[in-house]
């Protein structure tokens, strides 16, 4: 069968608009419920992104705070070796120090204050001497008196400078303890067994045996 359009022109365009408005209208709620569905989901990826992104904070957050403890314990166990270390130094040596610290007291002239005074762990016979004193004059003839002591030896200046605040002169310096006055462990150890051996025999010697005289009253 033919058909046949006799409509007119506008009575097509009128048509063919209401065609096209209905086809759109129809196709907006699809669109707006997967426009909505789209949206939904790229909402709850964002929040499993935050929630994964919160997780992986909380995870470096707790292993940056066991690195710190590692680096904690690292530290005073470094620590604790370099106190080994320095107590096995200087247990090689044997020194008087109640006559070096009398000797030095002796040095020190007036005008002069010592602040601290510690030795080098790579060589405990070197001393290092810190203070400040009034005058040149008086650090010279520290350094002089220490020279000229039966305890110390080489005296040197490492620092000296006026201070503006205190209006006093800081000083540093280090001084070798005297080779006569450090005893090697070996040197020690054979003078303690001589000095037990020979107090061995002495109280071998004195000790004489009770013996009883025959003989009747």
């Amino acid at each position: 069968m033919i058909e046949i359009n006799l409509l007119p022109q506008d009575e097509k365009n009128k048509l063919i608009a209401k065609r096209i408005s209905v086809f759109f209208t129809s196709l907006i709620l699809p669109v707006s419920l997967l426009i909505i569905l789209v949206t939904a989901v790229l909402f709850g990826l964002v929040q499993y992104l935050n929630i994964k992104n919160s997780q992986i904070d909380s995870q470096i957050s707790e292993v940056n705070s066991k690195i710190d403890q590692y680096q904690d314990a690292k530290k005073t166990v470094d620590n604790f070796n370099n106190i080994l270390s320095t107590v096995d130094k200087l247990s090689q040596y044997w020194v008087d120090w109640p006559a070096i610290l009398t000797d030095l007291a002796s040095q020190v002239p007036q005008n002069l204050q010592i602040t601290m005074f510690n030795f080098d762990t790579k060589n405990p016979t070197l001393i290092k001497i810190t203070g400040y004193a009034a005058t040149y004059r008086s650090i010279m003839l520290f350094k002089e008196k220490l020279n000229s002591s039966e305890q110390f030896t080489n005296a040197k200046f490492s620092m000296a400078s006026f201070d503006l605040k205190t209006q006093t002169i800081n000083f540093e310096l280090t001084v070798e303890l005297s080779k006569a006055k450090i005893l090697q462990p070996s040197s020690a150890t054979s003078q303690s067994s001589s000095s037990q051996g020979s107090s061995q025999s002495n109280t071998q010697g004195n000790a004489q045996p009770n013996q009883t005289q025959p003989g009747g009253e």
